[in-house]
């Protein structure tokens, strides 16, 4: 039986599966590398998304309280306006008695 050397045919077999072993693992490096830039991408427009938000209602709060300030010293003044209604109110009965006092006379 004649002899046939097979080790080139084995080592340029190993070659090429080691070839395509890197291959498919650069291209599974580059696919996590994209994979990890897109999901930073979107976390970071979240994040964006939500300090917008966040801004926005900051904003919205301020005005609120602007507006509450606002009520504060409306019901302060009317507390006043009040008090002042009821001095006028006791000013105005002694009056009247005091007339009625007088006309009795």
């Amino acid at each position: 039986m004649a002899q046939i050397n097979l080790l080139p045919w084995r080592d340029e077999r190993r070659q090429e599966q080691k070839k395509e072993f890197l291959g498919i693992v650069g291209f599974v490096l580059a696919l996590g590398v994209v994979l990890v830039l897109l999901g930073d991408r979107v976390v970071n427009g979240q994040i964006d998304h939500q300090n917008a938000r966040n801004q926005h209602l900051n904003e919205q709060i301020k005005v609120l309280d602007k507006q509450v300030a606002e009520i504060r010293d409306l019901q302060k003044k009317k507390h006043q306006l009040l008090k002042q209604k009821l001095l006028r109110k006791h000013l105005l009965q002694k009056r009247r008695l005091s007339r009625r006092l007088q006309l009795k006379k």
